[in-house]
């Protein structure tokens, strides 16, 4: 707690010194320190919780409940006071400012801050808060009624708007004391001070301290002890604790608040009655008496008092006296002044509030204190960024004597390191009064900011954020943009951050950027640039940064460059290099080559960042080899492994854009390394390889297919015969081209060879294999592939004309062709001596026995083997509609998995058993009848003889049918023939008739009628029944008709059939249960005419009630309904009943279902009972028919309703709320929930004043059943009754059912709607602001609120005003038709905030005002430039200053904008200074520079935090190093070549910020000057006028270069400002050589036409050139073979030699030499010979070869050309 001294009441008050509490009194200015959040809103107040919360009660008969109330209700509505302000306490517990006067108003509650508690009453009765730590968070304290009661509670204070504790706050003052001094005035220890000898005790009962009681002490209370003492009668001064206080009268000032002199009865020893008090001017004096007197003095500012006591000892009227005097001080110190001096000031400014200290190195603060008695103690209290708190004791530096003197403190806050967030000031007088200053934003900062992160993003790559060393430098790219980040480490504020880089021209620029606060508070910033120009270079980005106080980091960061180029790279050629030739990439290509092919490709790309040459493997792209470097790649390819695959180059610059080039179109590139030989496929042989065939038929002919990346050289076949001879055939004739390369870039041949290029070797084993090349010398040899290789076999003998047959099935008959059933025939017989039928059910095998006989008859081994069977058969389907006869073909291959030859099987022949080649047959049928025969059988052997078998060797060959019928005979339509009315169960049929027509009908391919046998059973006796003839029904079908006719009974026939195959018969329907093994038992037949009788009878409580029963009648009890039937024929479950009956409970179906077995009989009268006692809606319907469809006619429905419930009502309500009050419609819904509701019974009952409900029309809700009328099922019926005009209103209901049950009265409710919401409204006069929060003009708010019931005291207004205070609003006053009005103005500078609720009994809330703050600024910046004059030229200093004033300063709306008509927005370097109400801006000399030279524009904005707008501007010219001069690219490149073959056209451009007073250009040409002649040899284009930059376009033709010759090109110039200047004095010289004459080229040592008997000849050169040679290179047979450079050919004057080695041919030569200017000479090409072989060089001299040749034909003419050389040998044939 704190104590602090009230001069105006004389009371101390405790403060509660938490985050809940503010100082008052003295310390009602002390200022808040600010923090991240509370920088605008340091003027408000924030919001103060106090929570109570009881824990028990102990001492106490009342029980925890009821204090809890007391508290509750205590908190509810009420002020506190607090330090001697009033809070009020809200809704919620709440504590809220009201800014009230110092009284409390009300006494139900209220808090005093006494010491050492917080005194809580409720109705008289005291509470204190004890042992109260802290109240900072959730803490416990003790609560304690005094003299009554003890209870525990906690007590939890929560502040609203405060993140950090101010200074005060957590650093309580000492409790209030005397302060002692001694003998000099100086303060001593209360401990140090003698303390009387007498106990405490002792001295309270003299001075009467019992009597006094406690409750009127304090610590400021001093007591007059009177009496006498070892020096006689004498007046003491003791303490609260007994103390005497020594030398009070030493001339020592003391805080006295009360004097307490004890009350006693007169005795000799104290005599004294009277008493007198002088207090200044004034005077008191009374008599004393046994009760006490407690004099106040704390009313006395200060000065002289004394206090003296009369006596009257002797009784005789002379007065005695005692007399003590004293110093009297209440009037605590003042602070009269506070000034500061930072570091760089010299003098001392005043200090206002809200001003915050900052410094990088230390801040000065002088105290000016007014104080009349003397000051004990001065103390600077500060804390520091983390917390701490320090103090430190100030020096006098100065005192002023006299009344009201002065006294000044100096403190220098020079703390290394420094951070304080506030700094405050204790003082203390000699009296023990205190004083309190502060506090004061304080801030000492010399650490520069620093960059610890730099990010940045792409554009195109949106939220992938990058990283960069802030401490390297680095390069950066993207295509269209880059969002650039420096994350900045400072704890304070800001001063600027500037990024600068330079352009494309060499500028430097600056770029702005967004400045943002991170992670809070002190913390750090982040600045973010945007770099969006497009295909631009940011060069050398660097930020500079600077803080507030002016720490600038040592240097700026490291150099970063950015690139934005969306532009693709640009591929200017592609080369290739194949065997020795190089060319450009002109069109589609395919290289081949078998070694390695070389691809060189240039590139023009400053941003290039990787040239990678790429191949596309299945859609998949792959990288062969990847190279960085300046201009030009070379690429070398010496592998297959990308044979033919699409090359291409994918070139990427730094900025990621990426272009290819190879892909198609004329780029189209891929390249082959041809290293492999031939692939041979496809190969075909007619007659196939290694099989048999006949040489006189077939003729050898074999064709393949060839692939291969190059053309073909040779094709060789080579055959080879049984002893190992060897024929060569070649074949490269017989070889085409079929088409181009295919999609893996092979070339395809074919190769068909001629029909005479076989051997002619009856009966010989052949094998043939084959030698390919390729002009690559590349070898495919088949010799040992079996895929591509031939061996032929040869077979002339065709095979045996014998062939038998054996047959397997499951069911075999057979017959002969007199259709009669005898045995089968043997297991083999042999084809065509057999003839019958053979019948199966499903199918046969049979089996095909043949093989390759040397002769017929013969039994021999084969020579080639049987290798086709061909079997040709007939069959018949009589499965058809309409049979019909056909051919059929089984085709049998030897290796044919499915249907191939078993070879080997034994067969008997002729009693023998000989190796047989079998084939299996299988005949089949699935559901019907086939006849199978078999008409011939063809056999080829392995070498394609063939023989034919038919029946026996001829036509008339016996035959043997193989009859297969799968299906069995179908008896049909047997029951109930021609006869209608029947019915039937699982083994009767039921004829309502007495005589009944049958019929069978039964289906068969091989019908005979007269295997057919039948019988009749009656009741009585069984019988063979007369059928009718089969008749014929086409289709295979047959019938015969009879009839039934002996009258009622029961009666039961058979029937036996199976067909010749086995097939039992089948009955086709429902009665195939009816067939066992083929014969048929019919169902029981019974023939019945007589219709069953049925009725319904009903019972009630043992009477019957059918006539009651209908029309949906209620019936009160138990029904009971009961179903007879009679019938001899009865089946109950051919009765129907139809019952419902549905529950109006849950809205279902219940009951008892149908249960037929539930029957009870009596003969043949059958009965069923249906309970109804279910309450319920019932019908009952119910009609019979017999087993022989017979019908009993139906009983009409019965209709009625069981019912014993009364209807249950329910009223519910939309909204309800607690006080009855409601602000919308409120809606009452009855519901009536019954079976038989009738609506006509409801009566609603409405009683008040306000207007009469809506009442909604009955709608009910039931599931299925209901229709309207009667309800199957309990509905649910609701009507709505609508409450909707404002007024008082009591309801209720009652109702009845059909039945005659009443619901019952609801006990009626009250309520009250009100749906009238309160309207606020707040105008203002003025609604012109910045950013919606400053205002330049004063306005007025006019607040109204329309309510008819309208209350102030419920409308929450909270409004503040600049100095902190509350500010009133004027009275509310009735403006008519239910508005209230009341009027705020706003007229003086500040910040403002304004807020307005209300909400009525109904809840109905006015609609949120959302609350206003804004600021009233009325004062425009003060902006002024100086330092360079408006208008000026300058060539020396030019250094503008900026200087700019406000009292709301704000520094980031300082825009200045320096231009330069040439080099556009530029950045000069500056510093600045300033302070939070103003900047100044001193430029640094512009650069003396000669690209600094521009006409530039000074611009200069401010505009404070009201919008008010002061802008300056002046231009001015810096002009110091005259023209400057740009060359065209034409010029640069004729520049960079030196020397041309031509004259070149030239264009320079001259740059001058004055107009150019005179203009010459002349050249010189090997020492002859020439002075060209304007708008002749040259002219000139100018632009740019006096307010800009002058550009002189010069464009030099080329005509005046046509002379060869070495040239000089000088432009002069003389400006406004007589600056002489050239280009050549700017060192931008244009020197070049034209040279047209190609070079001259001498050969020596080889001839055209010569032919050398050498190894090697040498070719001798001689070169000339008229300026510079720079190359020359020898071509040999089309290559390349040698080229010398420059230097080489310099070195040997132009001469060179090289040596030519001999070859197998003629060889070329020519030569080219090229000069520096491009001129080339290529020498007409040598052809030559040089060879040391004679062969060769007879061969290559023409005439002697010739002639040679006709000589020697003569001789050898006549010999074969083929050459047998013997077994083993190669024999080449042509």
């Amino acid at each position: 707690m704190k104590r602090l001294w009230n001069k105006e009441t004389g009371r101390r008050l405790a403060v509660i010194l938490c985050a809940a509490l503010i100082f008052t009194g003295v310390f009602q200015n002390f200022a808040w320190a600010e923090t991240e959040n509370h920088t605008e809103n340091s003027q408000q107040s924030p919001v103060y919780k106090i929570f109570l919360n009881l824990i028990s009660v102990e001492g106490d008969n009342r029980g925890q409940d009821d204090y809890q109330q007391i508290f509750e209700k205590s908190v509810s509505g009420n002020d506190i006071m607090i330090g001697g302000k009033i809070f009020q306490i809200g809704q919620h517990g709440e504590i809220v400012d009201t800014r009230g006067a110092a009284t409390v108003s009300g006494s139900d509650m209220y808090i005093i801050a006494d010491v050492p508690q917080v005194e809580i009453r409720y109705n008289g009765d005291a509470a204190y808060f004890e042992s109260m730590a802290t109240v900072s968070g959730n803490e416990g304290a003790k609560v304690v009624l005094t003299r009554k009661h003890t209870l525990n509670a906690e007590i939890k204070i929560d502040v609203g708007g405060k993140e950090k504790e101010p200074l005060w706050e957590v650093y309580p003052d000492a409790q209030p004391r005397f302060h002692y001094t001694n003998q000099y005035g100086q303060p001593v220890n209360p401990q140090a001070v003698r303390a009387s000898e007498a106990p405490f005790q002792v001295r309270s009962e003299l001075c009467g301290v019992e009597a006094v009681g406690d409750a009127l002490l304090d610590d400021t209370t001093v007591f007059v002890y009177r009496g006498y003492t070892e020096y006689g009668r004498d007046l003491q001064i003791w303490d609260r604790n007994g103390n005497i206080i020594e030398g009070i009268e030493q001339g020592v000032y003391y805080n006295v608040g009360k004097i307490l002199i004890p009350g006693r009865e007169r005795t000799p020893e104290d005599p004294f009655d009277k008493y007198e008090l002088v207090l200044g001017a004034d005077r008191v004096c009374d008599d004393l008496g046994k009760e006490p007197v407690v004099l106040p003095v704390s009313s006395v500012s200060g000065g002289d008092a004394s206090l003296t006591l009369y006596m009257d000892g002797a009784g005789d009227g002379n007065r005695e006296n005692c007399t003590i005097r004293f110093l009297v001080d209440n009037t605590a110190p003042i602070v009269t002044g506070v000034s500061y001096k930072r570091s760089g000031d010299t003098k001392y400014t005043d200090w206002t509030e809200g001003t915050a200290l900052k410094d990088r190195e230390g801040i000065s603060m002088r105290f000016t204190i007014s104080e009349d008695h003397g000051i004990s103690s001065v103390r600077i209290v500060y804390k520091d960024k983390n917390g701490e708190i320090s103090e430190e004791e100030l020096g006098l530096a100065s005192e002023q004597k006299g009344p009201g003197k002065e006294y000044v403190y100096e403190w220098k806050g020079a703390v290394p390191d420094a951070h304080y967030t506030e700094v405050g000031l204790l003082v203390e007088d000699m009296a023990g009064n205190k004083t309190a200053w502060g506090s004061a934003a304080y801030l000492l900062d010399h650490t520069a900011p620093r960059v610890n992160r730099i990010t940045w993003e792409k554009e195109e790559e949106p939220g992938v954020v990058r990283e960069l060393d802030p401490a390297g430098e680095a390069f950066i790219a993207a295509k269209t943009g880059i969002t650039l980040v420096y994350h900045v480490t400072e704890e304070n504020e800001m001063g600027a951050a500037v990024l600068r880089y330079t352009d494309e021209s060499g500028r430097e620029t600056t770029l702005s950027g967004e400045q943002k606060r991170e992670n809070g508070a002190y913390t750090g910033y982040s600045f973010t640039y945007r770099l969006d120009r497009e295909n631009t270079t940011y060069r050398d980005l660097q930020l500079y940064l600077e803080d507030e106080l002016g720490n600038t980091p040592e240097a700026p960061t490291a150099k970063l460059t950015a690139i934005l180029d969306h532009t693709p790279p640009t591929v200017e050629k592609i080369f290739w290099t194949v065997a020795g030739q190089t060319a450009e990439l002109a069109g589609p290509q395919v290289l081949v080559d078998s070694r390695s092919i070389g691809l060189t490709v240039d590139i023009e790309e400053e941003n290039l960042a990787s040239v990678g040459l790429y191949y596309l493997e299945n859609g998949e792209r792959k990288q062969i080899d990847q190279q960085c470097g300046d201009k030009r790649f070379v690429f070398l390819i010496d592998t297959s492994e990308y044979n033919y695959r699409p090359l291409f180059f994918e070139i990427t610059d730094k900025s990621g854009n990426r272009e290819s080039y190879g892909l198609g179109g004329n780029q189209s590139l891929r390249v082959v390394i041809d290293q492999a030989p031939p692939v041979i496929s496809d190969l075909v042989c007619l007659p196939q390889r290694e099989t048999w065939y006949r040489e006189q038929e077939n003729p050898l002919q074999y064709s393949f297919h060839l692939k291969d990346y190059s053309d073909m050289e040779s094709i060789r076949m080579i055959s080879v015969l049984e002893d190992g001879t060897e024929i060569i055939w070649d074949l490269t004739e017989d070889c085409k081209k079929i088409s181009g390369r295919d999609e893996e870039g092979y070339y395809h041949y074919h190769v068909v060879t001629r029909e005479d290029r076989f051997v002619s070797a009856p009966d010989q084993s052949l094998y043939y294999y084959f030698e390919i090349e390729d002009q690559w010398h590349n070898q495919l040899s088949t010799r040992g592939d079996g895929q591509h290789t031939v061996h032929m076999l040869v077979d002339n003998t065709a095979p045996s004309p014998i062939a038998y047959v054996r047959y397997r099935g499951d069911q075999d008959a057979f017959y002969n062709d007199l259709d009669q059933k005898v045995q089968p025939p043997e297991e083999h017989y042999r084809l065509g001596k057999l003839s019958g039928k053979l019948f199966n059910n499903s199918l046969m095998d049979l089996f095909v026995y043949v093989a390759d006989f040397a002769a017929d008859d013969a039994v021999a081994q084969a020579a080639s083997g049987v290798k086709r069977v061909r079997v040709v058969y007939r069959y018949t389907d009589r499965s058809l509609a309409a049979p019909k006869e056909s051919m059929g073909v089984f085709t049998y291959e030897n290796g044919n998995t499915e249907n191939g030859i078993k070879a080997s099987s034994m067969v008997m022949v002729e009693g023998k058993a000989v190796p047989m080649d079998e084939i299996s047959i299988r005949f089949s049928v699935k559901n019907g009848l086939k006849i199978f025969s078999i008409e011939s059988v063809e056999v080829t052997d392995a070498a394609g003889n063939t023989t034919l078998i038919r029946e026996y060797g001829d036509a008339n060959g016996l035959t043997v049918d193989y009859i297969l019928d799968d299906k069995a005979p179908i008896l049909s339509h047997v029951i109930p023939g021609g006869s209608s009315g029947y019915t039937r169960d699982a083994n009767t049929i039921y004829y309502n008739t007495r005589e009944v027509e049958l019929a069978v009908s039964i289906a068969e391919n091989n019908f005979y009628p007269e295997e057919v046998l039948s019988n009749l059973k009656a009741e009585e006796a069984t019988r063979t029944i007369t059928m009718g003839g089969f008749r014929d029904m086409g289709g295979y079908r047959y019938r015969s008709d009879f009839a039934l006719n002996d009258g009622e009974g029961k009666y039961q026939f058979t029937l036996t059939y199976a067909d010749r195959s086995g097939n039992a018969m089948i009955f086709q329907g429902e009665d195939d249960r009816f067939v066992t093994d083929g014969i048929y038992k019919s169902p029981i037949l019974v023939l019945d005419t007589t219709p069953p009788v049925l009725d319904i009878a009903y019972y009630c409580n043992g009477q019957n009630i059918s006539d009651q029963v209908y029309g949906g009648n209620c019936v009160k009890g138990d029904v009971t309904a009961v179903i007879s039937v009679t019938e001899a024929n009865f089946d109950p479950n051919l009765v129907e009943i139809v019952f419902h009956a549905m529950d109006a409970a849950d809205n279902r179906e219940f009951g008892t279902e149908y249960n037929p077995s539930g029957w009870s009989r009596h003969g043949d009268t059958y009965s069923y009972s249906i309970s109804c006692s279910t309450e319920g809606h019932y019908s009952l319907t119910a009609r019979c028919t017999d087993k022989a469809g017979n019908h009993s006619g139906g009983v009409a429905s019965s209709d009625f309703v069981v019912d014993k419930t009364a209807p249950a009502v329910d009223i519910t309500y939309n909204v309800t709320t607690e006080n009855g009050y409601y602000n919308v419609d409120r809606v009452a819904m009855v519901s009536v929930t019954d079976q038989n509701f009738d609506e006509n019974t409801a009566e609603y009952m409405v009683t008040g004043t306000g207007e009469l409900p809506v009442v909604g029309n009955w709608s009910h809700t039931a599931a299925g059943g209901c229709n309207g009328t009667v309800h199957v099922k309990a509905c649910c019926w609701s009507s709505p009754v609508t409450f909707h005009a404002d007024g008082d209103y009591g309801f209720t209901f009652v109702c009845a059912d059909r039945a005659g049950n009443e619901s019952g009265v609801i006990p009626e409710e009250s309520f009250t709607v009100d749906q009238t919401l309160p309207v606020i409204e707040v105008r203002y006069d003025n609604m012109e602001s910045l950013n919606g929060f400053y205002y330049k003009e004063a306005r007025n708010a006019v607040i109204t609120v329309k309510e008819h019931n309208f209350n102030g005291a419920d409308v929450q207004l909270s409004v503040s005003t600049p100095d902190g205070m509350v500010k009133s609003s004027s009275p509310w006053r009735n403006n008519g038709a239910d508005l209230y009005m009341c009027e705020i103005p706003f007229d003086v500078d500040g910040d403002y905030s304004f807020d307005i609720s209300y909400v009525d009994l109904a809840g109905n809330a006015a609609e949120a005002y959302g609350g206003d703050r804004f600021v009233i600024d009325l004062t425009a910046p003060r902006l002024e430039i100086s330092g360079v004059q408006d208008k000026s030229a300058n060539n020396g200093i030019v250094a503008p200053v900026i200087t700019c004033t406000d009292k709301n300063y704000d520094a980031q709306e300082l825009e200045i904008s320096v231009t330069g008509i040439n080099h556009g927005s530029v950045k000069p370097e500056y510093s600045s200074t300033g302070d939070p109400e103003g900047q100044t801006i001193e430029f640094a000399d512009f650069a003396h520079e000669q690209e600094m030279d521009d006409l530039y524009t000074l611009e200069a904005s401010v505009t404070d935090k009201a919008g008010n707008v002061t802008a300056e501007s002046i231009w001015f010219s810096v002009n110091r190093f005259g023209s400057v001069y740009v060359f065209g690219e034409n010029t640069q490149s004729v520049l960079e070549r030196y020397y041309v073959n031509q004259g070149p056209g030239l264009t320079v451009t001259e740059i001058n910020v004055d107009t150019l007073e005179h203009q010459e250009i002349s050249y010189s040409c090997d020492g002859n000057v020439k002075v060209l002649r304007q708008n002749e040899d040259y002219t000139v284009r100018k632009s740019g006028d006096a307010f800009a930059w002058k550009e002189y376009c010069y464009e030099i033709a080329g005509s005046n270069f046509d002379t060869e010759g070495a040239y000089v090109v000088t432009l002069q110039s003389v400006d406004q400002a007589d600056n002489d200047t050239t280009n050549r004095l700017k060192e931008m010289n244009i020197e070049f050589v034209v040279d047209k004459t190609s070079p001259s080229v001498v050969t020596g040592g080889i001839e055209d036409g010569g032919s050398y008997a050498e190894t090697g000849r040498i070719l001798s050169v001689d070169a000339v050139d008229n300026v510079y040679l720079e190359g020359l290179e020898i071509y040999l047979n089309g290559t390349l073979a040698v080229s010398y450079d420059e230097g080489q050919l310099a070195e040997s004057y132009g001469r060179v030699e090289y040596e030519i080695g001999e070859m197998g041919n003629t060889q070329t030569v020519y030569i080219l030499a090229r000069d520096a200017a491009g001129n080339v000479t290529q020498t007409e090409p040598i052809r030559f010979l040089i060879s040391s072989n004679v062969l060769i060089r007879w061969f290559y001299n023409k005439p002697l070869f010739i002639g040679s040749i006709a000589g020697t034909g003569m001789v050898f003419g006549g010999t074969f050309a083929l050459t047998i050389r013997g077994k083993g040998k190669r024999v080449k044939r042509k």
